[in-house]
């Protein structure tokens, strides 16, 4: 049976330094919830100190209504799969997967029929007699899947557990872990710094930066409406811009980029200079002569879309895509005109830390 997990005002501290400073959300039961974020932001640390690995300096971690500050590891009820597979090289995958049952005193019959289906589960049920030497890396991450499946936790722990794979692995694998998350239910809580990873399988993500949350919310959200500049640098590519507010009234304001003016909605009002991110497929070229000028000076064709590096007359560069069925052909090198996709486009205070467009 699932559970909630309160993070409330949640502190750790290694001497003068903080790795997690007054941290507070909630993962929800059943969620597969994501700590996404660049090395060292403190997402491991975390994820640890729900383990019961780490100490709590300030605050309480809660399942459902349980403080769990001071309740030790092997009492939490807890899967955790690790980063290098952590499988014992001296037994059989059927042991390995037997292991935590064993510790549990589980009968001998009930154990069997849990370790066979926690196989049959990530298909692997016909190595049940390999040692761990004979298995590929996928293999080896799927015994350590049905090992921390098979005695039913409350909460399956993730830390960055593809990492080791190669990349047409790594696709398999978060496809066959999500499928797995949504089939049992378990509130699953998972570490990766990979972007792309998080946005494949994530209901909700945390974005983290040295000890604290930038922003949580659904794949779609976190890309889509970044809440401050790091986020929409950080998740996916964007193209940072310096515009100036020319006029801000009625729920609406004029932009003006490099003499290029479209209008916004606004959420709040303000004035002055605002920093723009922009995805490279929410800019598109136009034969209008109003928007930002600039030059091709490389294409580089993607399959589904044509990448473009513009070379702006300041010397800056932004990156367009261009799908292919759109246009069929990659554009010469040369002038160009861009507009922006004015719907999709992220506003910011000058600072990058507050986003005001709805």
């Amino acid at each position: 049976m699932s559970v909630d997990v309160l993070i409330n005002n949640v502190t750790k501290r290694y001497g003068d330094f903080t790795a997690i400073e007054d941290m507070s959300f909630k993962i929800n039961k059943g969620e597969f919830f994501t700590l996404l974020g660049p090395s060292g932001c403190g997402k491991t640390t975390l994820l640890r100190m729900i383990a019961g690995f780490n100490t709590i300096e300030g605050g309480d971690i809660l399942f459902d209504t349980t403080n769990i500050n001071k309740l030790p590891a092997h009492k939490r009820d807890i899967g955790m799969v690790f980063q290098n597979y952590a499988i014992f090289p001296h037994l059989s995958t059927y042991d390995n997967v037997a292991y935590g049952l064993k510790a549990r005193k589980v009968p001998k019959d009930e154990a069997h029929k849990r370790i066979m289906d926690a196989l049959k589960v990530v298909q692997i049920e016909q190595l049940k007699d390999r040692m761990p030497h004979e298995l590929s890396g996928g293999q080896q991450q799927r015994v350590a899947l049905a090992r921390a499946i098979v005695i039913e936790p409350k909460i399956l722990l993730m830390d960055e557990p593809l990492s080791n794979l190669d990349a047409k692995l790594r696709v398999q694998m978060r496809s066959t872990i999500k499928k797995l998350q949504s089939k049992l239910g378990i509130t699953t809580i998972y570490v990766t710094h990979d972007q792309e990873e998080a946005l494949a399988i994530s209901d909700r993500i945390a974005v983290m930066n040295l000890g604290k949350v930038m922003q949580i919310g659904s794949p779609d959200e976190v890309y889509r409406r970044p809440s401050n500049d790091f986020v929409a640098d950080f998740i996916g590519t964007s193209n940072f811009l310096e515009g100036k507010i020319i006029s801000s009234e009625n729920g609406s304001m004029i932009i003006d980029v490099m003499d290029y003016q479209f209008t916004v909605q606004f959420d709040k009002n303000h004035q002055g200079d605002v920093l723009l991110s922009v995805r490279p497929e929410h800019f598109f070229f136009s034969e209008e002569s109003k928007g930002i000028k600039g030059e091709i000076i490389l294409s580089t064709f993607l399959g589904d879309f044509i990448n473009y590096e513009i070379q702006l007359p300041n010397g800056d560069i932004l990156e367009v895509n261009e799908y292919t069925e759109k246009v069929g052909k990659i554009r010469n090198n040369g002038p160009v005109t861009l507009q922006i996709n004015e719907k999709s486009v992220s506003i910011f205070t000058r600072d990058g830390k507050e986003r005001l467009v709805r």
